[in-house]
């Protein structure tokens, strides 16, 4: 009988092994495939001019891509602002003719602290042409510190994310910021 036990203990241990990893490798496996699904819909987006959905399940869609040329790095922005959204893109919210883009420091948005005073940064949004905006100022501030420029002020972008960027904390009140003032605006 202990035999048995002792048997049935390894296959039960094997089996929770095999399902955690298999666990892990769909995690990996949507990790991988969610970026390429959302360039394919904002592709296809562009084609069509009708709005994509990455996934037949989602419940947001790329309405914008945030281009970074000499870092080469695009971002695609997802429609709405969420936390569950998060995981897949920045986001957007407006404020006026401001808009702010919010993404994870350890993956999406981890580019910015490569970004400089006077960097270059293309925005293109569905339908909308292109525009090119420029680094104006980089600053650490508390999250309830955000300075968002007023009505009577030319429209900017910021770009926040948490900070410190190598912290294993999940939860900060610190914002890393980028704010971009707008260079030209072309159709394309």
């Amino acid at each position: 009988m202990g035999r048995i036990a002792v048997a049935f203990c390894i296959l039960l241990l094997l089996a929770i092994a095999l399902w955690q990893l298999g666990r892990a490798g769909l995690i990996a496996a949507k990790a991988w495939a969610a970026p390429v699904l959302i360039e394919y819909a904002f592709d296809r987006v562009e084609l069509t001019n009708q709005r994509q959905l990455p996934w037949p399940w989602a419940d947001n869609y790329p309405i914008a891509k945030i281009s970074v040329p000499h870092l080469k790095e695009n971002r695609f922005v997802l429609s709405q602002s969420s936390m569950r959204n998060l995981a897949f893109g920045p986001t957007l919210e407006k404020h006026g003719g401001n808009r702010i883009f919010y993404g994870h420091r350890d993956t999406h948005f981890e580019f910015l602290k490569e970004l400089k005073i006077k960097d270059k940064v293309k925005y293109e949004a569905v339908g909308k042409g292109v525009e090119y905006w420029q680094v104006q100022h980089i600053a650490v501030v508390d999250a309830d510190e955000i300075y968002v420029p007023g009505p009577n002020q030319e429209s900017a972008i910021l770009f926040v994310t948490c900070f410190p960027f190598d912290s294993i904390v999940p939860e900060t009140r610190q914002r890393f910021v980028v704010w971009l003032g707008q260079e030209n605006k072309s159709r394309s």
